[in-house]
């Protein structure tokens, strides 16, 4: 720092030419003014913080008890009295030191009488159950389980609703039998009639028919175009290879008119050879045309070839008369066949009712619809007969139940579009 320019000395003569300050008054009068100030000084408010945190306290209290409410309005009996414990034993600690605030001892009585004593716990939070002091998880009670069981059944067919900004593709399997020709669905992308066909090959040329336990038949080695009629398909054959089908010519169209049955659109196949219509057949001779039956009144029944192979609804071989006769069909037992019964033992029709496009299905008195994967598949099955036999709808009549799986019984229930669907 740089040292003042200014001795002691002059400062000090400095000072005393300054002009003096004179106070005329006496110290009593001095002392009188001080206290009057002093006086008017409003004292500090102490009191505000503690409301404060008072306040604070209270909110918390109130928050905490709404958490505890939400997160833990599930838990059971034994974590209430666990709980109940701990808060009276810092209770009678808080007693004994005679430091607990009535506050904490208001937010300790509230969480207690905020713990429900509720047993039914959501099957959402079931799963996730607490556990018990050997670190087990509470059992499900008997309802939840069939819950869980009941939110797993999903239906097998695709159904109208599938179908809102999507197409649906079925291709005709034959069994390896060559008896049964089993249709597999799957849903794709909207696009035109010459993109369905496109698309279908592709299915036709990827598909792992061994996957299902049925034969290996796909692809074929033909052109599919769309017909110059209006809702025809046409199959044209190159170098006249009709004869590489051999004794399956019928197999061939059987298989062709079971891919595109479920197809609104398209009600015939027609047949050429190099361009040119019509096709040689060995068995069937020249043909131009085969019309497709949407209508074919044949019984839905199971396939499954082993355990480990899917289930699958296939139709009937042969045709019925009345759609009675087809659902008998559908509860017979074959044992050792490739089919078997479609609906179970349990479920039994009063009666099948008709009006238009819709069919009514009243079950018998003795029938007790059960929330299991059979009762799902034989209801499913009956939806199917009843499109086999060109009904549009289904009103199921003294069902037990209202829903099972993703079907309400208590509704009319649109029939299915195609059955087996698959990714």
């Amino acid at each position: 720092m740089t040292r003042s320019q200014w001795s002691d000395q002059e400062i000090e003569t400095l000072f005393k030419k300054l002009p003096k300050v004179n106070d005329n008054r006496n110290p009593e009068e001095i002392y009188q003014q001080i206290s009057r100030k002093v006086i008017r000084k409003k004292p500090a408010v102490k009191w505000i913080p503690a409301f404060a945190a008072v306040a604070a306290l209270i909110v918390f209290t109130v928050l905490s008890s709404s958490l505890l409410q939400f997160n833990h309005s599930e838990q059971s009996k034994a974590d209430k009295s666990t709980t109940e414990k701990a808060a009276s034993e810092s209770a009678g600690a808080g007693k004994k030191e005679d430091q607990q605030s009535d506050i904490t001892k208001q937010e300790s009585n509230d969480q207690d009488q905020q713990l429900p004593d509720n047993e039914d716990t959501p099957i959402e939070e079931a799963a996730e159950a607490p556990m018990d002091k050997e670190g087990q998880t509470e059992m499900l009670t008997e309802k939840q389980t069939k819950q869980l069981q009941t939110a797993a059944l999903k239906t097998t067919s695709v159904y109208p609703g599938d179908l809102a900004e999507h197409s649906v593709l079925t291709i005709g399997i034959p069994d390896q039998q060559l008896n049964y020709y089993i249709p597999v669905s799957y849903i794709v992308n909207k696009t035109d009639h010459q993109g369905k066909l496109e698309s279908l090959k592709q299915k036709m040329a990827d598909v792992m028919e061994e996957n299902f336990g049925l034969s290996d038949f796909y692809p074929l080695n033909v052109e599919l175009t769309a017909g110059k009629e209006q809702g025809a398909v046409n199959i044209n054959f190159t170098g006249g290879n009709t004869s590489a089908f051999g004794d399956n010519e019928a197999f061939f169209i059987n298989a062709l008119s079971e891919t595109f049955r479920y197809d609104d659109e398209i009600s015939k196949l027609t047949f050429s050879t190099d361009g040119k219509p019509g096709a040689e057949f060995s068995h069937m001779g020249p043909t131009q045309e085969e019309k497709i039956n949407k209508i074919p009144m044949r019984a839905i029944l199971l396939h499954k070839l082993n355990p480990e192979s899917s289930a699958l609804f296939v139709p009937s071989y042969n045709s019925y008369e009345t759609i009675e006769a087809a659902f008998e069909e559908m509860k017979k037992l074959n044992e050792g066949a490739s089919v078997s019964a479609s609906v179970d033992q349990a479920i039994n029709v009063a009666e099948f009712k008709a009006s238009g496009e819709k069919l009514a299905v009243t079950f018998a008195k003795d029938t007790m619809i059960e929330e299991s994967e059979s009762h799902l598949r034989s209801i499913e099955a009956i939806l199917l007969l009843a499109r086999e036999f060109g009904y549009k709808k289904v009103q199921f009549v003294n069902s037990n139940i209202q829903t099972l799986g993703n079907l309400d019984l208590s509704q009319e229930i649109m029939v299915p579009v195609a059955p087996n669907k698959t990714s």
